[in-house]
């Protein structure tokens, strides 16, 4: 496949603001539900149907670290909000290491750097933990998955712990469960651990002769402690468990944030610690950071451990969510110092400077920099504009929307037009309307940059990024015009964003006569637009459902039953029955866009169920 016909839609939502419940399980026997995102409207007006969230226009090749990542949600383009239980096939293990970009700055650390949440982050130069070292061992199925990496921090205080059970308990060894894969990210069997500061620690457990049993997986038990293994009866080994999370609680060089296990599992493990007469501030300390999780998989079948964000790692873009420790505060210092030292670079004379310093305050959301950062979209480096793009859509910088539409109409690279085409969406507005009407338009195409490729049509890009915004006349126009490309694929795009944006399909006729000049198509939607363009762009997605036989008076929160229905209509309809639902219910589940119908379907009844969307009045 030729190399701009990679050029596709995906789209993507905001991170969700994260919970107890919902982020911090991971149990390999118990499927991940989809997330329910919230993301910005990057529409210009309604009752046209927002768009479902920004779209990422993707080229290669794509830098695979995500954009800012804070607590908050954002309109961000390069990353996924609401995922699903990731595929994966056994015979694909181990997960491949991810390559990670990071600021090139000398004044940024030279160790492991955790980026971002625990459940939306990633990981820069992470650590291995040996497979089998002295003291611990990788369980056998977590083995084959390549996800024991992870910070420095976390990877020796493991170390650590299981030095202090062999000493108490002579000969006993640590079982390891997953911890992140090399370069952080998701992983399929956690909505966390992408950070590099969340590990899994296999229960120690002992058989009915009293020996330690070496584990191939995560063994579950019940309330009181017992469960089996391949039919053998095994228990809880609450002194070995106790003398693991005491190491962890009493080690003065990582914070912990939570360990979590099933509450009958705590309970065995204090009355240990009760008997060994374990000072006062060690068991509140326990009772604190020891918990099962509200609502979620009780982890009882190991044990769960997140550290908070290094001190050093703050300031290169780590990210506490969730409740921190009583009394814990994060130093906020080495940030603000580097977010001033970054500001400074922009006026750099060494462009890989000035990149790395956007690199770096979009890592960190310092976004009181964007007016500074929107001054570099013109700059003479392409990856200095490229960084620059990305940046300001990720900051929301509605402000920079008239710099990014005049660098669009000037540009020459192929990847940062992309980029910039992304910020558009992202930003959303007429500005960004006009510019890619105007793009659309005018035609122009870009070759790609000592390549042998095919070139980049602008009127292409364009046409698929109108399908993110507000129909009307103007923009209806400037598509119909456009069909006089004579490149079959750009022209099949155009048509398939005036269906969108009409929710209308015009038969082409097969033998018309019509003067040579004059495409097929673009005669029928020129006839189509004359005969309708005094109405709404609300009458003509109406007139769309009724032709389908979906008869909706109004788009409102009456109509969501038969937007339901109108699911498993063909397209364009299916398709503008999605983005009403989103626009109505402010519900941004982008990804169901592309999703078959009867999953389609089946996620949006569940939903609007749960909601009272589809409850009787």
């Amino acid at each position: 496949m030729r190399t701009w016909r990679l050029l596709s839609i995906v789209f993507l939502t905001a991170c969700a603001a994260e919970t107890a419940v919902r982020q911090e399980t991971s149990s390999p026997e118990r499927p991940v539900e989809a997330v329910e995102p919230t993301a910005r409207q990057t529409m210009t007006s309604l009752p046209s149907p927002p768009a479902p969230g920004p779209a990422a226009l993707i080229v290669e090749p794509v830098d695979d670290s995500p954009a800012p990542l804070t607590p908050r949600a954002l309109d961000d383009s390069w990353r996924i909000g609401d995922r699903l239980e990731m595929a994966y096939d056994p015979g694909d293990m181990p997960l491949e290491p991810v390559a990670r970009s990071h600021p090139e700055l000398s004044f940024l650390q030279e160790g492991s750097v955790s980026v971002g949440t625990s459940s939306d982050g990633y990981l820069v130069r992470g650590v291995q933990l040996p497979l089998v070292g002295e003291h611990h061992r990788v369980i056998t199925t977590q083995a084959s998955r390549g996800t024991n990496w992870g910070a420095d921090e976390l990877v020796q205080a493991i170390q650590d712990a299981a030095v202090v059970v062999d000493k108490e308990f002579p000969g006993t060894v640590l079982q390891v469960g997953n911890l992140a894969r090399g370069g952080g990210g998701d992983i399929p069997w956690s909505r966390s651990h992408n950070s590099g500061r969340d590990a899994d620690i296999g229960f120690f457990v002992k058989n009915k002769a009293g020996e330690v049993v070496t584990l191939t997986d995560l063994v579950r038990l019940g309330r009181s402690g017992y469960g089996s293994i391949a039919g053998d009866p095994v228990r809880f080994d609450a002194a070995r468990n106790w003398s693991f999370v005491r190491a962890l609680l009493r080690n003065k060089s990582i914070r912990l944030q939570y360990i979590f296990v099933s509450k009958p599992l705590k309970a065995m493990m204090l009355e240990v610690a009760q008997r060994r007469k374990e000072s006062a501030d060690l068991l509140a300390l326990a009772e604190e950071i020891v918990r099962q999780p509200v609502g979620a998989a009780p982890h009882d079948d190991h044990i769960h451990i997140r550290i908070v964000c290094p001190r050093a790692d703050i300031a290169e873009g780590c990210v506490d969510t969730l409740k921190l420790p009583e009394g814990y505060e994060p130093s906020m210092v080495g940030r603000l110092a580097n977010v001033g030292k970054a500001k400074k670079l922009l006026r750099s004379d060494a462009p890989l400077e000035r990149r790395s310093a956007v690199q770096l305050l979009r890592i960190l959301d310092a976004r009181e920099t964007g007016a500074a950062i929107a001054q570099l979209l013109s700059d003479g480096d392409t990856e200095v504009r490229y960084e620059a793009a990305r940046t300001v859509a990720a900051f929301d910088a509605d402000e920079a929307a008239p710099q990014v539409a005049a660098q669009l109409g000037k540009e020459t690279s192929p990847r940062v037009a992309v980029v910039l085409v992304n910020a558009l969406v992202t930003l959303g507005g007429n500005v960004g309307r006009e510019a890619l009407v105007d793009a659309v338009r005018r035609g122009r195409t870009l070759v790609v940059e000592g390549e042998q490729a095919e070139p980049l049509s602008l009127r292409r890009l364009a046409a698929t990024a109108l399908r993110r915004f507000s129909s009307d006349g103007k923009v209806v126009r400037a598509l119909v015009d456009a069909l006089v490309e004579t490149d079959d694929e750009i022209r099949s795009v155009l048509v398939h964003t005036l269906e969108v944006l009409t929710n209308h399909r015009t038969e082409v006729p097969g033998e018309v006569a019509v003067p040579a000049e004059t495409p097929p198509a673009q005669k029928a939607w020129s006839a189509w637009f004359e005969k309708h363009r005094g109405r709404s762009p609300t009458e003509w997605a109406l007139d769309g459902f009724r032709s389908a036989g979906i008869a909706i008076r109004k788009l409102d929160k009456k109509a969501v039953p038969l937007l339901l229905e109108a699911l498993w209509t063909a397209e364009p309809v299916s398709t503008n029955a999605v983005r009403y639902l989103i626009s109505i219910t402010r519900h941004h589940a982008d990804s169901t866009l592309t999703w078959p119908p009867a999953e389609r379907h089946a996620y949006w009844k569940r939903w609007l169920k749960r909601h009272g969307y589809l409850r009787r009045r």
